[in-house]
């Protein structure tokens, strides 16, 4: 599947699909979606929809998305809810689809980038498609799951700032989602894990993010890191007081727990001891290494990393 993956290519109708190949990505479950979402909105029937959605999108899923279906309880009710609900979301939504789809060869390039610096990564199967707001990446069955709804959505991609530049705009697209696809890349080459405590999870969640800095070779423009590099000795003062114990709702996946706009500064936190660890280290590639290969099944391990890395020093 890793040698030939078909891409579909959506420009003006879903009549006029081109197929493509490259090595790494496929958007055929996004490409069925957007077959599915065209026949949705001619019709007002519900029963209809529903229908279309179930033999145009979930009846054609991968084996992959097929799973995530049953592991999230997916139905078709739940999509055509959603199509229905946000109209022109969804239509902002297939034009940078279609973008993305595009300019694929950007987000190859950044994958070879990873593995010139990581050697021994091999890089997933990558499959695009359309969920429902669970997730923005999640490595799956040894392969990467990127939902646009998510990965394309205003909170990850904020166009403001572009109106009057399509090219910047279009460029900040892509970085989102290339930012989603090789953090999630990362997470294939860690060791699965029972009971990890709040810093091991950070610096799990933080070392993805200092590796994809690195092989985007661009700063990241995640919210949370913009913020934590605004209120750096701060945050750290709270996040070491909990840092120890198992309870992430005030640092991670905290959506709609915490005051909008401080989402997910557990994130920041591990990236800022990953990437201090690394600026401190003569040997760059021997540093790399060690964070790559980090084993987070042991807060022990972990905790060691933290303490190497010299990072409470410089808050201090």
């Amino acid at each position: 599947m890793k040698v030939l993956l078909v891409i579909v290519l959506l420009f003006s109708s879903v009549n006029s699909i081109a197929q493509n190949t490259s090595k790494y990505l496929s958007f055929n479950d996004m490409a069925h979606f957007w077959q599915a979402y065209d026949k949705v909105v001619l019709t007002k029937d519900s029963t209809e929809q529903v229908q279309f959605i179930q033999s145009a999108y979930l009846s054609k899923a991968s084996y992959e998305l097929r799973l995530l279906l049953k592991l999230f309880h997916y139905t078709a009710a739940d999509y055509r809810n959603y199509i229905n609900t946000a109209p022109k979301f969804w239509s902002a939504l297939r034009e940078r689809s279609r973008t993305v789809m595009g300019r694929e060869k950007e987000i190859v390039h950044a994958l070879k980038k990873l593995r010139i610096l990581c050697r021994h990564i091999e890089i997933p199967d990558i499959d695009f498609m359309v969920g429902c707001f669970d997730f923005g990446g999640k490595a799956f069955m040894g392969n990467v799951m990127i939902p646009v709804e998510v990965a394309l959505a205003d909170g990850n991609f904020d166009n403001s700032s572009f109106k009057n530049d399509p090219q910047a705009a279009t460029s900040y697209l892509i970085d989102a989602v290339t930012y989603f696809i090789i953090h999630e890349t990362i997470h294939t080459e860690q060791p699965a894990f029972n009971e990890q405590d709040l810093l091991t999870l950070c610096i799990m969640e933080g070392s993805c993010d200092f590796i994809t800095e690195l092989a985007m070779d661009k700063p990241l423009n995640r919210p949370y890191i913009i913020l934590g590099n605004k209120f750096e000795k701060k945050i750290w003062e709270s996040f070491k007081k909990q840092m120890n114990g198992f309870n992430h709702d005030d640092w991670l996946y905290n959506k709609g727990l915490v005051v909008r706009g401080e989402e997910d500064l557990g994130y920041f936190v591990g990236y800022a001891i990953c990437k201090y660890y690394y600026e401190q280290a003569h040997n760059k590639k021997r540093a790399l290494r060690r964070i790559l290969n980090l084993d987070f099944s042991t807060n022990t391990a972990v905790y060691k990393f933290f303490l190497e890395s010299g990072y409470e020093n410089k808050i201090r």
